[in-house]
């Protein structure tokens, strides 16, 4: 059969049903032989349908139909072993986080703390090196200055030079003299070795009075000028810089250095609080998702029916336990379209059932339908009016949780 045919014998059911349901009201009322309306329903409860957020494998069903249970109290719990693996990596990983940035901050914490301990040292270091800077310095800048053309030698030191020349030339010639008198004899003859060799000493002492002559009146060729220059220029840098590196400890840690490490320590800090934060948040996700794995109690209840067993897959929103409120009890009736207008909302009424047949519950009108039930296509008739029935909804009121969902009732309604 198809699912067409289904429908529309399910729906041909449930037309001949609430035709006979009717017919049976009516002829309830017609029977009474009175003008107090009378109408039979069934008892019905408030229920719900309860079932997992996540799929899962069912490990324990923890009630049975007709158990009366307390909403959040467990009904039946899910296989949580992937979740408990997952909440161990959470953790493994969580503390790793945790335990490098701690260590980074405690890094960075100790850097300034060293930098604060360490400045005096630092300063004195870096005066040292300045005053070493300055004496290189002017000691550059003096032989820079004394090569220069007219500072080499004073006018006395120039004079003695000259004078010094002089008598070196008188030497030379002098031994000139005397060897060039010994010049008949062979090479081999002492006096005249002897000679050469005062010769050779009294110009070599020329040659070095000359030279330092020459230096003294000189100036520096273009090459060298540039070596001056450029010696002095890299003295004055490194004085320079000496300088200003002192002016940055002698009165306290460097302060760029010190604001770089507090960023540092506050990024290290703010690196912490992000990684235990997110362990927390990740756990606190991990242990819901968990805890969901325990189906609750939506609400206090009865178990009406009861679908599910361990070992069970169930998908997100099966339908495993169906739950009714026995504190909130109704009957539906219909009532004919023409005794509509004798009820309203709140109207009072009392039930009975064969269970129970000296006692009497009190109820109230809770809902009216607006539209008729059972009506036929085309009603033209007086007698097919009375056909017409509305459905009425109420609320009954049963303190000591007599009655039970299912159980035939009457309903007298308060005339």
């Amino acid at each position: 059969m198809d699912g067409a045919a289904i429908k529309r014998n399910t729906l041909l059911f449930l037309f001949v049903g609430s035709v006979i349901i009717a017919v049976v009201y009516l002829i309830g009322v017609s029977n009474s032989g009175s003008d107090v309306l009378e109408a039979s329903g069934t008892v019905e409860v408030v229920s719900v349908l309860v079932g997992p957020e996540a799929p899962g494998r069912v490990m324990e069903v923890y009630v049975e139909e007709g158990a009366y249970v307390e909403q959040g109290e467990p009904l039946f719990s899910l296989d949580d072993e992937i979740l408990r693996v997952q909440r161990i990596r959470i953790i493994t990983a969580g503390e790793a986080a945790v335990t490098a940035a701690n260590l980074q901050l405690l890094m960075v914490q100790q850097a300034l703390d060293d930098l604060y301990e360490d400045w005096p040292l630092a300063a004195a270091q870096a005066e040292l090196e300045l005053a070493h800077a300055q004496d290189a310095l002017d000691d550059v800048v003096y032989v820079h200055d004394v090569r220069q053309e007219g500072k080499r030698a004073s006018k006395d030191t120039i004079d003695a030079a000259e004078a010094n020349l002089i008598l070196a030339e008188n030497e030379v010639d002098r031994a000139q003299g005397a060897y060039d008198s010994l010049s008949g004899r062979s090479e081999d003859d002492p006096a005249r070795a002897l000679a050469l060799s005062n010769l050779v000493a009294a110009r070599k002492k020329r040659d070095s009075v000359l030279r330092n002559l020459n230096w003294y009146t000189g100036k520096p060729t273009d090459i060298e000028q540039a070596l001056l220059d450029a010696d002095v220029s890299v003295a004055e840098a490194r004085a320079a810089d000496a300088e200003l590196e002192f002016e940055k400890w002698k009165n306290g840690p460097d302060p760029a250095a010190v604001a770089l490490l507090e960023a540092q320590l506050a990024s290290a800090q703010a690196q912490l609080a992000l990684a235990a934060s997110q362990t927390e948040v990740e756990l606190q996700t991990i242990d819901l998702q968990i805890e969901d794995l325990v189906v609750q109690a939506p609400r206090s209840g009865v178990v009406l029916t009861r679908a599910v067993e361990p070992g069970e897959v169930l998908l997100p929103g099966a339908a495993a336990l169906k739950i009714g409120d026995l504190d909130h009890l109704t009957i539906t009736v219909y009532v004919p379209e023409d005794r509509y207008g004798e009820i309203t909302l709140g109207s009072k009424a009392l039930v009975s059932v064969d269970s129970f047949p000296d006692l009497a519950f009190h109820a109230y009108v809770l809902r009216i339908a607006d539209q008729a039930e059972f009506t036929p296509r085309n009603v033209q008739t007086e007698e097919g009016r009375k056909t017409t029935v509305f459905a009425v909804e109420l609320s009954v009121a049963d303190p000591m949780n007599r009655l039970k969902p299912g159980m035939p009732a009457d309903v007298l309604f308060d005339g």
